[in-house]
């Protein structure tokens, strides 16, 4: 059962071509160890906390290093990213946890949702290092 929730996981995301994280790795490990449902959506829900917070962090990190200009339709893009998460969220409640498709579905919904504030996350790492460079 481990490892169908490995490859269902892995078939959400492209690990072979993005660099892994700390917070990739641990999620893994959490997983190959996980004993239920439960336990698995623990490890998921960890990662996408570890994500939430680094995004915050990297959302700050752009912020002062853009012009004015730049920072102003920055922070204008960032609202509208937040309310098409909101609107994905509903989406993938309704679809993974409002259905009764078993407790699998539970563990995919929850990774759909980490993975959208992961990409978000790379996103905005990718234009501070640009800057960077």
């Amino acid at each position: 059962m481990k490892n169908l929730i490995l490859i269902l996981l892995s078939s959400f995301t492209c690990l072979s071509q993005e660099a892994i994280t700390d917070i990739d790795t641990d999620m893994k490990n959490c997983l190959q160890i996980a004993n239920s449902t439960a336990d698995q959506r623990n490890c998921i829900n960890n990662a996408y906390d570890s994500w939430d917070k680094l995004l915050n962090t990297e959302y700050q990190n752009l912020i002062n290093k853009l012009r004015k200009e730049e920072k102003e339709l920055f922070i204008a893009s960032q609202r509208t990213w937040i309310k098409y998460r909101d609107t994905e969220f509903s989406f993938i409640n309704s679809y993974y946890y409002d259905n009764d498709k078993g407790t699998l579905f539970f563990v995919m919904g929850d990774h759909k949702r980490m993975e959208m504030i992961k990409n978000r996350t790379k996103e905005i790492q990718e234009f501070i290092e640009t800057l960077d460079n």
